[in-house]
């Protein structure tokens, strides 16, 4: 199957003209879904496999806190990365001021050569669309993470029809109104709802 793409311009602020592909709709996977697919290939129940992928998230999530890379044969290599304010003195670096950022995957050469192969179909959905407004990309957005645990910002621009960079200000904006909060994710940033907004 063909991954669907549509374009976009970017917004005259960005300083950079021309036209970029976006995937269409991408679908989300949960842990059910994968395991009835892994049963299908196996003789494994799809019981055995959701406890087999949830014990191997656990003890992924484990290792990852004691700051170790995981290396998957023939997929990647699992990390995290960390940040912190700035300072001036590496003594005011306290362990209370470094926070985790993301969890980060390098892929091995299999994996990349195997994507490569990834075959992309143009969707009908263009450019020409009238363009939502901050208060309406923001309301859906919220509304998306009630039927969703996660989005991260790629989903939404897709959602929205618009840029990245306008997808992270919406998103950085209903953070700092309380709305959604940041959780870890595997190499970005994943959003779900606050408990004040959780209904």
């Amino acid at each position: 199957m063909a991954i669907k793409y549509h374009y976009f311009k970017n917004p005259s602020a960005s300083n950079k003209e021309g036209i970029h592909p976006w995937i269409v709709n991408s679908q989300k996977l949960t842990v059910s879904d994968i395991s009835k697919r892994i049963s299908t290939r196996s003789s494994f129940t799809p019981g055995d496999v959701a406890g087999l992928l949830t014990l191997l998230k656990d003890i992924l999530l484990e290792e990852l806190m004691e700051g170790r890379h995981i290396h998957w044969d023939d997929f990647g290599t699992f990390y995290i990365s960390i940040t912190s304010d700035s300072f001036t003195e590496g003594k005011e670096l306290l362990p209370s001021r470094v926070r985790f950022k993301k969890i980060n995957i390098r892929l091995d050469k299999s994996a990349k050569q195997t994507l490569k192969d990834i075959q992309f179909e143009r969707s009908e959905r263009t450019i020409t669309q009238p363009a939502l407004t901050a208060e309406r990309r923001r309301d859906r957005i919220l509304k998306h993470l009630q039927k969703v645990d996660f989005i991260q910002c790629m989903a939404a621009a897709q959602l929205n029809g618009c840029s990245r960079s306008t997808a992270l200000r919406d998103l950085n904006q209903l953070k700092k109104e309380g709305h959604i909060r940041t959780v870890a994710g595997t190499n970005f940033t994943l959003y779900t709802l606050s408990e004040k907004t959780t209904p």
